[in-house]
Formats: C-alpha cells, structure tokens, sequence
C-alpha cells in the first residue's frame, strides 16, 4: 500500500486563524483539513490536525510488520503534548505480549522516522485500566547522554 497525500493548509491561513483565535500561537491551528485518516485498516487522529503527525503516524503504519498493523485498531497523536501516541488494539492477551512486542516496533520506527516520542500508550479495546502497556519517551538525544 503507499502513503496517500496528506492535505497541508496554506501557511497564511493557518497565520490568519491563529491571530484570530489564539494571540498568534499557531500551536492549536490545523495545519491539514484531515479529521482523521484510515491506513491499513488503522484510525489515525491528532488533536491539533498536525500534518506532520499524520505523516509520522501513516509511515509507522505502513512500516510495522503486517501481523501487528492488523492487531491495531487506531493511534491518536496528541498534539498538546507532543509526540505522545495512544494506540488501541484489537485484542488483548492476558499478559500484554503483543501490546509490549507493538510498542517495541513503533518505538523503533518513531526513532527512525521523527527523532523519537514523548511515549507510547497501548491499550485493549475496551476500558480496562489493569490492561495497559506504556512506553516511556524515547529521543535519538537520549542515546548521546548514555
């Protein structure tokens, strides 16, 4: 499957709009049209409507193996906190195996593609809160102080 074209605002709008709204942070402004977006079967959303999220998060989809893309039923990307992604999954084994081997991939993948993450929740379809697996932020800067 190859990536489809993510819909970018023109900048002056997205300028226009954070005047108008937000004291000029253009932090909170869309910067696509997209409200969410199906890659593989997968739900993708961002708080904000950040382009480059979708970006990242089509990628990372399309590059995790094929068993694990079809264990995935959405990632959200939370733009008000940077780089953290929830991702729901389809199903969940009794002691978040593939939960963890999930998080292992986009780790990596995330590393490669956008310098890293702010953290990676996973988390069983329905609401469980004993059944969570998380991934603490992870920056290439991070290898360096090591």
């Amino acid at each position: 499957m190859s990536e489809q074209i993510i819909p970018k605002r023109e900048p002056e709008l997205v300028e226009a709009e954070a005047r108008r709204r937000w004291q000029g942070d253009p932090e909170k402004v869309a910067t696509t049209t997209l409200n969410s977006l199906v890659v593989r079967g997968v739900k993708l959303s961002s708080r904000y409507g950040k382009a480059h999220e979708y970006v990242v998060m089509q990628k990372a989809v399309l590059e995790l193996s094929s068993g694990l893309a079809s264990a995935v039923v959405s990632i959200f990307c939370d733009s008000k906190t940077t780089c953290v992604y929830e991702v729901v999954v389809r199903y969940w084994d009794d002691n978040g195996d593939i939960a963890r081997q999930l998080g292992k991939e986009l780790d990596s993948i995330l590393l490669r593609l956008d310098g890293g993450h702010n953290g990676i929740w996973i988390k069983p379809p329905a609401s469980d809160p004993d059944a969570l697996v998380l991934f603490n932020p992870h920056w290439a800067a991070d290898n360096d102080l090591l």
